[in-house]
């Protein structure tokens, strides 16, 4: 029996992983702590490491644990795991598989303006972009961009939100308060003109270049509403979204999992580069609901077991996510929606991440959620 161990227990998408490796005969732990998500699934085995010594000054204590405890295959699922195991693949990979492209190639991801110039280059659509270190860079971005704005971290890492700023008080504003969080401090903010339209993904598994498995989805509606992680999402086959993720990822001779996201500009149809996750997303449950078991491929990968090239996925397949920074509190965001997530809870074509089977997790999430609601 193949034993995988996951990173990142308190993400819904490591949640969605779990079940997936266990239904498929995996025996899976994962990294978290006591109270993480995962914790509460009958499909993870254990917690067996502690998410606060997953750190790089902690990292030999891993070391020490792979040692001891034999796992077939490591898979990070969030972006500082991602970037943490990369700098440490070598004295990794003597103890375990770890699916990941090459760390230079995961930094052209995570570091926003080196993608945007990339993009460019490739003939991609990319919003235009300034880099602003401050607030004192508002004012000369503000003599040339068109509001609106939005203001963003110009690496992966940088987990601050979105902000969509309206006016030149408002950018500087924005910039006044945010200060760089990558380390040192040396990748400056992302400031983009803003682009109107429907935001879509292509998600794609590469075996060393080669493109094996892909899936593509259009929002539906998402936590903010304004900008953030799908809360729900509908399975799409785009031909347009397909050459243009396909162009990125086959230029990076990519190696593993990603997602690259669009946005359909509404005015023109083009579609503009937003960012490259070198890693597993938020959406995942999606991409399996519809066939395409992403989590299960990787390990194959990982293991040099064959995986069969993409086959035809379910089309037109919209899932949801009720619970977890999920619909409760896109209704309580944008109350609008209240008639389109209540058609979508009681239409049984409608899937979710609620499972009769596996019920706590849901019960966990709620309770995240009215925790979130009561402090706001």
């Amino acid at each position: 029996m193949t034993t995988v161990l996951v990173t990142d227990a308190g993400y819904k998408h490591t949640l969605a992983a779990v079940r997936s490796l266990a239904s498929a005969g995996c025996t899976v732990d994962a990294i978290g702590d006591a109270r993480s998500l995962c914790r509460y699934s009958r499909h993870l085995r254990r917690i067996a490491y502690p998410q606060r010594d997953f750190t790089e000054d902690r990292f030999d204590r891993f070391v020490r644990f792979l040692e001891v405890e034999p796992y077939d295959v490591l898979l990070p699922i969030g972006a500082r795991s991602v970037r943490l195991l990369a700098r440490h693949r070598q004295t990794v990979e003597r103890h375990v598989a770890l699916p990941l492209p090459a760390t230079d190639r995961i930094e052209s991801c995570m570091n926003k303006h080196r993608l945007n110039v990339m993009a460019a280059q490739l003939g991609l659509h990319v919003p235009r972009s300034w880099a602003a270190d401050g607030e004192d860079a508002a004012e000369g971005i503000a003599g040339e961009a068109r509001f609106p704005l939005v203001v963003k971290g110009g690496h992966e890492l940088d987990r601050i939100a979105v902000q969509r700023v309206e006016n030149p008080a408002s950018l500087r504003l924005s910039l006044r308060r945010r200060r760089p969080a990558v380390e040192d401090g040396s990748i400056p903010w992302l400031v983009q003109e803003w682009i109107g339209g429907e935001g879509c993904g292509f998600f794609a598994l590469y075996e060393k270049g080669r493109l094996r498995r892909f899936f593509m989805h259009r929002r539906v509606r998402m936590v903010p509403p304004s900008g953030g992680q799908s809360c729900c999402a509908e399975s799409i086959y785009d031909e347009e979204l397909l050459r243009a993720g396909r162009l990125l990822l086959d230029a990076l001779e990519w190696h593993g999992v990603a997602m690259v996201e669009f946005i359909r500009d509404a005015a023109t149809g083009h579609l503009y580069l937003l960012e490259v996750n070198p890693k597993f997303w938020g959406s995942l449950d999606l991409a399996i609901a519809s066939g395409v078991d992403f989590p299960g491929d990787l390990v194959k990968l990982a293991l040099g077991r064959p995986i069969a090239s993409s086959s035809p996925y379910r089309v037109g397949l919209r899932f949801h996510w009720p619970l977890g920074q999920g619909d409760l509190i896109h209704f309580c965001r944008s109350p609008g929606a209240g008639l389109s997530i209540l058609r979508d809870c009681l239409d049984f074509r409608v899937r979710s991440n609620l499972r009769l089977g596996d019920p706590w997790p849901a019960v966990r999430s709620l309770w995240e959620d009215l925790l979130v609601l009561r402090g706001r």
